[in-house]
């Protein structure tokens, strides 16, 4: 379950800002590095996915249709215990254990198999 705070917090992180238009040619680490720290996002397993425009335009779009991207992201807090020095800090993670991220994922391999 997620607090009342939780979902404050992530009311600052959401993907349906035009701010998140960047170009997505730009290396992948520029990208994946502007969402952790724009958006507080990370995406699991992300060199794994065979076409990262295609994976982030499903999910922008998906997330344009529902605004608590909790319901597609496990919230995870950091700086969880009494003796860290920094406040806590919460961020979304993306990953294949939802189905629907694995069915997107796999649909993209089937498709536009992984290079290396």
């Amino acid at each position: 379950m997620i607090s009342n705070l939780t979902l404050e917090v992530l009311k600052g992180t959401s993907l349906t800002t035009k701010e998140f238009h960047i170009h997505i040619t730009l290396s992948r680490e520029i990208f994946l590095a502007h969402v952790i720290t724009n958006h507080k996002m990370v995406i699991g397993d992300v060199d794994l996915i065979s076409d990262l425009t295609s994976y982030v335009a499903y999910w922008r779009k998906r997330f344009d249709k529902k605004k608590d991207l909790s319901q597609f992201c496990a919230v995870i807090k950091t700086n969880s215990n009494k003796n860290d020095l920094a406040e806590p800090d919460y961020y979304l993670f993306l990953n294949d254990s939802l189905p629907e991220d694995r069915a997107i994922r796999e649909h993209l391999h089937r498709y536009l198999p992984y290079k290396e």
